[in-house]
């Protein structure tokens, strides 16, 4: 593996010169043009405050080595005279000053600017994410690695920062024009010289470059590794996950799985820069000979010693050319996170154009699935099978069925999260696909087992099911106290306002419980603005039998004569439904009211008389 490695790199490193063709010189230019562009991010006043500052530093280190000659040339004479010297040390000292004002401007300038980038960044991929009315491709663990690069900050020890990498772009060009600049005073006395060692300059830098690329493609190449190191490494410290770490004594086995992934990961990295690092024979060699020529043909070119000081400095400068500063390797990593930022732009466009038609009506609806299939992308299993369904107005449906029975996705499919393979599904006689999204989501509300726990106040946790009215105080109150929250928003500090962010002072946390009782209020909450598709999804797997019993008494009376759709491993919980089906295998394999399906004696009938017969030994 290392060998293949040092022959890729040995490769590379012979095409150094190779990639000063003009396509190549193109290419590297469109890539660089694309990340100078995004300074259009950064503000006006960061942009010209480090365009001067760049500008200052260019005239600073250009102007050094003119001065510099010309102190040297008013010192090199017989008897000189030191006030005849001090107009040129004064102009040393000024360009030297304002060489290190620029530095110092340009690195303040630099951060804001790169912080302004990467915000704008930010705040782009979480537009580019929240753009397609689906959840598909949140579940592409290449558009969600490129949104994690893409978004990648470049704290600490990582330089993988668009806004870096922009920062580092434009110092790199400054640098350029410094050489350039160098070059040209150089050439004047010397333009034979300066052409040479500005081209074998760019020719180094180049070579230098190639290898540089190559090893961030190794690093990226680990980027698995590294999320697992990530992974494990949180582990030790997750409070969720804190207790079995310590109840099954798992520190050690956490450890040393962060650790071998790490490693799995740096091996690679560290194998390259080891093969780099045994490279850079030939780039000593072109640095000791550039000088060297330098400092032959200069010294002795019988020039006066004016001359010599300012052409010796300015050529040193062109040589510069050929060290990498902390720039160029924010650039190369950074390049990659733009590189993944256009990634996830194009993925989007790919996304099929959304519905215009509203939902008719704000009745309950009449949902069906018509010979329905769909499959997971990637996946050739069809989770739900020319699958056949009416949800009717105003109804309770429960579906029932085992684990991987295919119950979620068939939600996610009505509302519209995912698109079905084949067939259709309609609300009203409209197909779902040319429905307005959010306002047929408008319309519906859901409880699910994993509910989320917004960490704000309790007022705005029960908003979050119809937020276009979060002013209603009147309803929230309301909702808590037909959800039986009554008394624990009586022991809350500061009543429903209270803060649900336990990292904040005046934070406070509820039991599982207590945020099950704010999800019920949630949803009634909505059903109270018009939702009229009530979709609960296990909502009651973690909760006791009287718990359960208050639960779906509380959802009776809160549901309006809305449509309910019920999914659940209880039976006992789908008991009064007005109607039961069994999903199996995708398809439904019974349908009927409780007491058909017991009396019909197929799957609903035992998996009942499985649960209820645990529940007669319990008792017992």
């Amino acid at each position: 593996m290392r060998r293949r490695q040092t022959e890729a790199l040995g490769t590379d490193a012979r095409r150094g010169v190779g990639a000063l063709r003009p396509s190549a010189m193109a290419a590297l230019a469109r890539e660089r043009w694309i990340l100078l562009k995004l300074l259009r991010f950064a503000g006006g006043r960061t942009v010209s405050g480090l365009l001067a500052a760049q500008a200052v530093g260019v005239v600073g280190i250009t102007g050094t080595a003119v001065a510099t000659g010309w102190l040297v040339g008013s010192l090199a004479v017989p008897q000189p005279r030191f006030g005849e010297a001090v107009p040129a040390l004064a102009a040393v000292i000024a360009t030297v000053l304002a060489a290190q004002a620029a530095a110092v401007f340009q690195t303040q300038y630099a951060g804001v600017a790169a912080r302004h980038v990467d915000g704008a960044i930010r705040a782009r991929i979480r537009t580019i994410a929240l753009t397609p009315t689906g959840v598909e491709h949140l579940d592409d663990p290449a558009f969600v690695q490129d949104v994690e690069r893409a978004c990648d900050l470049g704290l600490g020890w990582r330089v993988r920062s668009p806004g870096n990498a922009v920062a580092g772009q434009l110092t790199l060009a400054f640098q350029m024009v410094s050489a350039g600049s160098a070059a040209v005073v150089l050439g004047l006395r010397f333009p034979v010289l300066a052409l040479f060692i500005t081209v074998a300059s760019l020719v180094m830098r180049t070579m230098l470059r190639r290898q540089l690329v190559w090893l961030t493609a190794v690093g990226e190449s680990r980027a698995a590794d590294f999320q697992r190191s990530d992974y494990y490494s949180r582990l030790a410290t997750e409070p969720n996950a804190a207790k079995d770490i310590r109840l099954f004594g798992l520190g050690p086995w956490t450890v040393g799985r962060a650790r071998r992934a790490e490693l799995a990961g740096r091996e690679p990295e560290w194998a390259a820069r080891e093969s780099v690092t045994r490279r850079q024979g030939v780039s000593v060699t072109v640095a000791l000979a550039t000088a060297g020529l330098l400092l032959w043909t200069v010294g002795g070119s019988g020039q006066s010693a004016g001359t010599i000081a300012r052409c010796l400095a300015a050529g040193f400068v062109v040589m510069q050319l050929q060290v990498f500063g902390q720039e160029v390797f924010d650039i190369e990593y950074g390049v990659v996170t733009v590189q993944a930022l256009s990634r996830v732009e194009a993925r989007v466009l790919e996304v099929r154009p959304a519905g215009t038609a509203p939902p008719p009506g704000d009745t309950p609806p009449l949902v069906r699935f018509q010979d329905v299939t769909f499959r997971y992308p990637g996946s050739s299993r069809a989770v739900i099978d020319r699958l056949t369904l009416e949800i009717r107005p105003g109804e309770t449906l429960a579906i029932v069925g085992v684990n991987g029975a295919g119950k979620t996705t068939l939600v996610k499919l009505m509302a519209g999260l995912y698109q079905p393979t084949s067939g259709r599904i309609t609300v009203d006689g409209v197909d779902v696909r040319e429905l307005d999204a959010d306002r047929w989501r408008g319309r519906m509300t859901a409880l699910f087992q994993d509910f989320v726990h917004y960490r704000t106040t309790v007022a705005e946790n029960v908003v979050m099911s119809a937020p276009e009215h979060r002013q209603d105080h009147c309803g929230v109150r309301a909702a808590l106290d037909a959800a039986g929250a009554g008394p624990m928003i009586s022991r809350l500090p500061q009543g429903i306002d209270t803060s649900l962010w336990t990292g904040s002072a005046g934070g406070f946390d509820l039991s599982g419980g207590q945020w099950q009782t704010l999800a019920i209020a949630r949803v009634l909450f909505a059903i109270r603005h018009g939702r009229r598709l009530l979709i609960l999804d296990e909502p009651t797997a973690h909760l006791d039998a009287e718990a359960e019993q208050r639960f779906n008494q509380r959802i009776a009376a809160g549901a309006l004569g809305a449509s309910v759709v019920l999914i659940s491993h209880r039976l006992s919980n789908v008991r009064t439904a007005d109607r039961i089906v069994v999903l199996d295998g995708g398809r439904i394999t019974e349908s009927g009211t409780h007491d058909d399906l017991v009396a019909l004696g197929g799957v609903y009938a035992r998996l009942f008389k499985l649960q209820a017969s645990r529940f007669s030994e319990v008792t017992k």
